[in-house]
């Protein structure tokens, strides 16, 4: 609850820093760039032919039929540096363009046929600056041209390798079917097995012809028992911090996400830890080159990790025997089974990995019929696995909507499983290998994704409180603002997952990176619109900036109505209009911040600025006073979508608020449409204009002689019992005064949201009629049936003589 009060204080510290920072970000691009080292505008001639062989070279290397991966991204990485280049050639020679087009108008027009000549100095200065002038253009125009020819040949390297990648994938092996292929893929399994076994003795002679038989002993072992020695601190510290805590017995599933990912950290953490520094020993520190057997090691050690990992992530987020700490849906029964078989598969893919490096002594890729039948033994051994692990009743889920979730998963995954055999008997083998890496990598980036997002929404929840109902956020303003809040906290974690979360994705289903990043570079470099750029990086800093900088506005604007304006004692007015005057030149200088931060000429502006004022003197006047009375309501929000306002005899909600009209729907479903300048002239009433509260006043006369304490405790009992009514400020009762037919009394209270004003007045009629009933409490009104009071009998008396009476009375007798 104190990290929720401080979080309006925290934004208003935070939200001006980070604009601040967007500012000098975008103010000093500029200054970076003429800073640099070189100055791009040095030395171009030298530099445009040095581009120009480069691109000529990878022109003439896609010419060739197939291009290695390295080469590949060597020629990638070249033309990124000459992309940058000619990029930065282009901004700097535009920029110095723009100062000489300034000089040039400074000297003003050149003198006109039959005019008297200028002064010679200027005249030289005159042909000088056009002469820059044009040499800054063609640089221009050169560097547009170099980026384009390198973006394409970026484009046709990406084409290349996708095509290389696509032709690989689709490479049809002989199939396993033929009896030869087994033949050939034993005698080639009996090769591997021997060049495997007898590898470690090569190496250690290997290591004796460079005496490095000490090093690889003792530092060998330091290594290994330094890596072990801090392993295992790291293994007590995170079991005893962010491990289960049996203490606990219902954990969030944020502590319990947390709580699996340490443990399986932990768990592993030793011997990845061996493992990896063994594999550093054999393959990187000893200086071996061309190694199989240090190709070997690296190959087992990570094969073990990623085992390791399986299973250790496995029984950690399935937790089989504590069943408070499991984070993924399965039955009791089936977390045991399924830890169990992930285990299995995990080891029996290891293996088959282990069996196919064996294979690759003499080259990357092993023989293909040795590769065909490993590749189908493996997806016979994955698909045996994977059936048994998917069945029904292994797998739980809380709700409908993730039942329907899982159980087209598993339907995809079963398939999936019993296809990948087939394909691989068809010969297939990289084929079916790419389809359970996608498959694989698919469930392994969503699944993490998605863990991740549940506990950082939990804790999102948790920190803001948005948790609370939308009546209980329309009561409270606070919590109406961490739901605001929360909304653009949650937008920020989806996009923050779900984005790298797709890149790894389109990665691991084949598709180039080369090719890739040119989309993501085109994405966010932009297009070209006249004499600007628009990059989405660009268009995102300007959207921070003017969301960012009207937040500060607000925020200062607030402030000065508040705390500062009160004090100077000026009059209301002359208050009011300060702040509405901070508020609109705040606002204009944030929105022209945001269009310089985009890099807008803000000539451009003046020009259209300019025919708009020509236009208003043309008969445009109606449509600019909307216009701005549009902008003003916009600004100023003096009434806001979702509003109940009345303006003359309309009374409804606010629908549509445009530059130019508003659209307000009454209570018969219609709608009007108000020129925007009808609602600044004009007075409107806005019910809503600080809060969705609004007062209701049930008015009712009781009969004379009533309890009036009764009826009050009637009246605030029936409020209390709607729950649509706020508890703060209270409901109150008035005894308003006494009649001729009864007594008036008034409930007043307030409802915590105008839409349910007409749904709460007759809850409450009903509920008061009832309870007046139940209580013998009649209704006065006009023609009011009166309950007779039972009355004492009268005392036996003697008659009296009394005097007749006279006049009008005794006429009436």
């Amino acid at each position: 609850m104190r990290f929720r009060r401080f979080l309006p204080r925290l934004l208003t510290l935070i939200v001006p820093a980070l604009f601040c920072l967007a500012l000098l970000h975008a103010g000093n691009s500029a200054l970076a760039q003429n800073n640099q080292a070189p100055n791009p505008l040095a030395d171009v001639a030298e530099r445009l032919v040095e581009w120009d062989k480069t691109l000529k070279k990878t022109e003439a290397a896609l010419q060739e039929e197939a291009l290695a991966p390295a080469e590949i991204d060597a020629a990638t990485k070249d033309l990124g540096a000459v992309i940058a280049g000619a990029q930065a050639l282009r901004t700097a020679s535009q920029q110095a363009a723009q100062s000489v087009a300034t000089e040039l108008q400074s000297l003003g027009p050149p003198p006109a046929e039959g005019a008297p000549p200028e002064d010679e100095k200027v005249a030289d200065t005159r042909a000088s600056l056009t002469k820059r002038q044009a040499e800054l253009d063609g640089y221009v125009s050169q560097a547009q041209l170099t980026t384009v020819r390198a973006q394409n040949l970026v484009a046709a390297l990406g084409v290349h390798e996708q095509g290389q990648r696509t032709a690989f994938m689709l490479k049809r092996l002989p199939s396993p079917l033929k009896p030869s292929v087994w033949l050939a893929a034993w005698d080639q399994m009996l090769i591997a097995v021997d060049d495997s076994l007898t590898a470690p003795q090569r190496w250690w002679r290997a290591i004796a012809a460079e005496n490095l038989e000490g090093i690889v002993l003792i530092g060998g072992a330091l290594l290994i028992i330094v890596s072990l020695g801090i392993a295992w601190q790291i293994h007590l510290f995170l079991r005893r911090r962010w491990g289960p805590n049996p203490t606990i017995e219902e954990p969030s599933h944020a502590r319990r996400i947390l709580a699996a990912a340490s443990m399986a950290v932990s768990d592993i953490l030793l011997p990845c830890i061996f493992l990896g520094a063994l594999g550093l020993l054999v393959g990187w520190i000893v200086p071996i080159k061309s190694d199989f057997f240090s190709l070997l090691v690296r190959g087992a050690t990570l094969n073990l990790i990623v085992f390791l990992l399986v299973s250790g992530l496995a029984r950690a987020t399935l937790s089989p025997h504590a069943p408070t700490w499991r984070v993924i849906p399965v039955t009791p029964q089936g977390a045991l089974q399924i830890a169990n078989k992930v285990t299995l598969l995990a080891i029996m893919v290891a293996i088959f990995n282990m069996v196919y490096l064996m294979g690759t002594k003499d080259g990357p890729i092993a023989p293909d019929s040795f590769t065909a039948c490993n590749t189908f033994l493996r997806d016979v051994v994955i698909c045996v696995i994977a059936l048994s692990l998917l069945k029904r009743e292994y797998w739980a889920a809380p709700d409908a909507r993730l039942a329907g979730i899982m159980g087209s998963v598993r339907r995809l995954l079963i398939f999936v499983a019993c296809v990948s055999p087939l394909i691989s008997l068809a010969g297939f083998s990289y084929l079916s290998e790419t389809i359970l890496i996608a498959v694989t990598a698919t469930l392994v980036v969503v699944g993490i994704a998605w863990l991740l997002r549940s506990a950082l929404l939990e804790g999102l929840a948790h920190i803001l409180g948005a948790e609370v109902t939308d009546e209980g956020a329309a009561a409270e303003p606070g919590k109406a603002h961490a739901l605001r809040l929360s909304f653009w906290a949650r937008l920020l974690v989806e996009t923050v997952l779900w984005l790298p979360a797709l890149y790894l994705l389109l990665l691991f289903y084949g598709l180039s990176p080369a090719l890739l990043n040119l989309i993501i570079n085109r994405a966010v470099g932009g297009v070209q619109v006249g004499q600007v750029n628009l990059s989405l990086s660009d268009i995102v800093l300007a959207l921070f900036v003017l969301v960012a900088g009207l937040f500060i506005v607000g925020r200062v604007k607030r402030w000065l109505g508040d705390h500062v304006m009160p004090r100077s004692r000026f009059d209301v007015g002359l208050q009011n209009s300060v702040t509405a005057g901070f508020g609109y030149v705040g606002s204009i200088i944030v929105i022209t911040l945001a269009v310089v931060t985009l890099g807008i000429d803000l000539s451009s502006i003046a020009i259209i600025a300019g025919a708009l004022s020509v236009g208003v003197g043309f008969g445009l006047k109606t449509v600019v006073e909307n216009f701005v009375a549009g902008i003003l309501i916009l600004i100023e929000r003096p009434i806001k979508v979702g509003d109940w306002i009345v303006v003359g005899g309309t009374e409804g909600t606010v629908k549509r608020i445009s530059v130019r009209s508003t659209e307000i729907e009454t209570f018969d479903n219609a709608s009007v449409i108000f020129p925007n300048s009808e609602l600044i002239a004009n007075a409107v009433v806005n019910w809503t204009l600080r809060d969705r509260i609004v007062r209701i006043v049930i008015p009712m006369r009781v009969v004379p002689g009533s309890d009036t304490k009764l009826v009050r405790e009637l009246l605030l009992d029936c409020a209390r019992q709607q729950r649509r009514i706020c508890s703060e400020p209270a409901p109150t009762v008035l005894f308003k005064r006494f009649v001729d037919i009864g007594l008036e009394f008034e409930l007043r209270c307030f409802v915590i949201d105008t839409a349910y004003v007409n749904q709460v007045t007759s809850d409450l009629n009903f509920a008061i009629d009832n309870a007046f009933r139940a209580h013998d409490i009649d209704m006065a009104h006009t023609a009011s049936f009166i309950r007779p009071k039972p009355e004492a009998p009268a005392p036996v008396t003697e008659p009296v003589n009394q005097p007749k009476p006279s006049g009008p009375i005794a006429r009436e007798e």
